[in-house]
């Protein structure tokens, strides 16, 4: 690996003209310099276009690319199919980055074998207005490093701004899966640490904000999402029944929050198929039961 590689930072956008300038500003402003900006736009109606276009004439180092396949994911894999980079970056247009973002991750790529594919960072997800909502991963969490596999397993801790990829990992592990309108992150992440170990840097060196038009807000939708990850990964849950139990207890839960008694009762019913003794599932199948009688 040469001492200053080019990394690719893609920002998939849509809609969002003023937004991306602030993240493609976000981009531009880290202490890390030898980097592109391809900005993808996912068929944007506003003046998308333009306004990249524009900040690129200034700046060779921006790239504007029209997504020819509609849709968040395909963008993502536009960009990283257009990357020249060793590295590649994602960052979400309403994400922002630490100015020592990059520097600190190639940092420790520096020092990790070629084991290692991810270096991601902890994020603060916060509210428009800057207050801090929670922190993830946590930092009593366990299992950041290395081998992550059976961590994902059980949930996501890691989002798409946090993470620096080798480029080759995309090559081995595939692209983004277009069929996830959420939880995309944790479905390529899932596949990655099957090939590849993460390391994780303990600092908050992305801030997330909560949009009022996020896909992630589709409470319904990312229920179904859960579920999808669980089939696909299903065969990596070989030995685990604890796990597994979780898993479908952990949606039954979901469902039940979601006032969808009848599929809340059969995941509960499943999960205790594999642990017996899952309490969550005790609890929740009494709980619904009750409901039934009176």
């Amino acid at each position: 690996m040469k001492d200053t590689p080019l990394i690719s930072c893609v920002i998939p956008t849509y809609n969002r003209s003023q937004k991306v300038i602030q993240a493609i500003e976000s981009v531009l402003g880290q202490s890390y310099s030898n980097l592109e900006v391809l900005v993808v736009d996912d068929q944007s109606k506003d003046d998308t276009k333009q306004v990249v276009e524009k900040l690129a004439q200034g700046n060779p180092r921006i790239k504007y690319f029209y997504n020819p396949s509609k849709g968040a994911n395909n963008a993502r894999n536009h960009g990283i199919k257009n990357a020249q980079g060793e590295f590649i970056a994602m960052l979400d247009d309403d994400d922002r980055w630490d100015k020592l973002k990059l520097e600190k991750q190639l940092q420790a790529f520096n020092k990790l074998d070629s084991n290692y594919g991810v270096v991601y960072c902890t994020f603060a997800r916060k509210k428009n207005n800057g207050k801090i909502l929670r922190t993830h991963p946590s930092r009593f969490s366990s299992s950041k490093n290395g081998n992550i596999l059976k961590r994902l397993l059980k949930r996501n801790f890691i989002t798409t701004s946090t993470i620096l990829v080798k480029t080759e990992v995309f090559k081995k592990s595939g692209l983004f899966n277009p069929r996830y309108k959420s939880f995309q992150d944790w479905e390529l992440l899932t596949r990655i640490a099957r090939d590849y170990y993460f390391y994780h840097i303990p600092e908050v060196l992305v801030n997330v904000y909560e949009s009022g038009d996020s896909i992630t807000l589709d409470k319904h939708g990312r229920v179904i999402t859960k579920y999808m990850h669980l089939k696909q990964f299903l065969d990596l849950y070989e030995g685990q029944p604890k796990l597994l139990s979780k898993r479908y207890s952990s949606l039954g839960f979901t469902l039940f929050k979601l006032k969808r008694n009848g599929f809340a009762r059969l995941f509960l019913k499943r999960s205790l198929k594999y642990n017996p003794l899952n309490p969550e599932a005790l609890f929740l199948l009494l709980i619904l039961s009750l409901k039934r009688i009176f």
